[in-house]
């Protein structure tokens, strides 16, 4: 499902969207280790290259915790950001044109990024050639298509936003990654750590209203929630080879 045509990512995208905001990033974080302490993923030691990183605090919580990470992320605002939260601005990329990594990942990360992709069999064919040949693993984080409250709330699902390029279902994604070699070990729903903003910037991008109700104080509560969301761990081995697109 196209949800409309991708605005222009630029600092007023990340401006928009909290993406540099301390309170916003420590519940990416949270979310994260969650998800990784579930599926049994030490940070430690791993090579981790994350696909549009937002503002890179999760970078910085992996970096802090033992992995070598690399991020590719379309606005520069973003990338600046991560270089000052400390992760070496020689590991930040641009999406477009896809890098030369320095280092080959053991894991990759897609965490609400993989809708925004405009080309992801091209993706797809990158990352395996550019993964690690001991095997690397995938997680990945996006709206499901099939997802209840998207048949619930119809076109005011929070995830009907025009930056969303489209929205797969499972067997959508299996289908992309299975093409590279990539295939799913384990599938999870993702609780997520949410605050009230990061709700409302979902919901002004849907409904002109909630964008007015942004601007008022909001409290700081945190609740762990599930917004529609598909949890997939895919795996690529060495002996599994890309097959046509």
């Amino acid at each position: 499902m196209v949800a409309g045509p991708a605005p222009a990512y630029d600092e007023e995208y990340a401006r928009r969207r909290h993406h540099h905001e301390a309170s916003v990033g420590e519940c990416k974080a949270r979310s994260l280790e969650r998800w990784l302490d579930r599926l049994s993923i030490r940070p430690q030691n791993e090579t981790v290259c994350e696909i549009g990183f937002g503002g890179g605090w999760c970078l910085q919580w992996l970096q802090d915790r033992g992995s070598f990470v690399m991020g590719l992320e379309p606005v520069l605002a973003n990338r600046d950001h991560a270089a000052a939260l400390g992760i070496p601005p020689e590991r930040l990329f641009t999406a477009v044109p896809l890098p030369a990594l320095p280092c080959q990942p053991t894991l990759w990360l897609f965490q609400d990024s993989f809708e925004h992709v405009e080309d992801p069999g091209a993706l797809v064919r990158w990352m395996a050639s550019e993964s690690s040949p001991e095997g690397a693993r995938v997680l990945l984080v996006a709206p499901d298509a099939e997802a209840w409250s998207r048949r619930l709330m119809g076109r005011f699902w929070l995830h009907n936003v025009p930056d969303h390029w489209i929205h797969y279902s499972r067997r959508g994604v299996e289908d992309i990654f299975g093409r590279g070699g990539f295939r799913v070990t384990r599938r999870f729903l993702p609780v997520k750590c949410v605050i009230p903003v990061m709700a409302f910037v979902h919901a002004g991008l849907v409904l002109a209203r909630a964008r007015r109700l942004r601007s008022r104080r909001l409290p700081a509560w945190r609740l762990w929630v599930n917004m529609g969301e598909m949890g997939l761990l895919l795996e690529r081995h060495a002996d599994r080879r890309e097959t046509a697109a």
